[in-house]
């Protein structure tokens, strides 16, 4: 997280960084195929989404970020120094996952299957 670059003024950004990645990635994670408005009023979830500790991560006051606020984090991690940052992580972490699947042992082939689409809600699937 460290390394993504937020050009936002912190004294004026609510969501941090690794809170927006949290409810980017959770639901995806939590079989989620697109979160609805109703997921935010899920208390277990805010709590799941939330860096902080103790009571604050149930207050009503602790939601997760608005429609907008997730549009403008996709332009953030799509700048330049992001995408290369993400991809990156996203290398060394399928490295990681593929050695502890295979016995910590190296693989002779890899198949990556890609799939180009960047935000689930943005895509048709038909090619334009």
């Amino acid at each position: 997280m460290d390394n993504l670059h937020d050009p936002r003024d912190p004294y004026r950004t609510t969501h941090s960084i690794e809170d927006l990645l949290l409810q980017l990635f959770l639901p995806t994670m939590q079989g989620w195929e697109s979160p609805s408005k109703d997921l935010g009023n899920d208390p277990a979830f805010r709590a799941a989404l939330s860096t902080e500790r103790g009571e604050a991560v149930v207050l009503p006051d602790n939601q997760p970020a608005s429609q907008p606020t997730m549009s403008h984090f996709w332009s953030i991690l799509g700048a330049p120094d992001n995408v290369e940052v993400m991809q990156k992580g996203l290398l060394k972490l399928g490295m990681e996952h593929m050695l502890v699947r295979n016995g910590g042992e190296r693989l002779d082939e890899v198949i990556l299957d890609v799939n180009a689409r960047l935000c689930p809600w943005q895509s048709t699937g038909q090619q334009v």
